[in-house]
């Protein structure tokens, strides 16, 4: 008698990917558009991102950041899901 294991491997999702990786999702219009606001909390944003290593998808801080983007009309509400959508092997770190 012979018995079949089956092993099911758990797919981590990915939620931690590359600055780069990070404003490759940013379209050209919402790029100019932190760059040339003088919003000073949006140039905080943009420099804090830009002096960090990684991006958490899931950091508590970017995602206040991002609906302050919102806010100030850089950013549409219906692309959240959009920039915050799981990575890929190409994005990570």
């Amino acid at each position: 008698m012979s018995t079949v294991i089956q092993v099911h491997q758990v797919i981590q999702p990915i939620r931690v990917i590359s600055v780069g990786s990070f404003r490759r999702r940013l379209s050209l219009t919402e790029k100019v558009a932190i760059q040339v606001s003088g919003d000073p909390v949006v140039q905080v944003l943009n420099a804090d991102l830009l002096a960090s290593s990684f991006v958490d998808l899931d950091f508590p801080e970017l995602i206040e950041g991002l609906n302050y983007l919102v806010s100030v009309g850089i950013l549409e509400a219906e692309r959240l899901p959009e920039v915050l959508k799981d990575g890929t092997q190409d994005e990570l770190v």
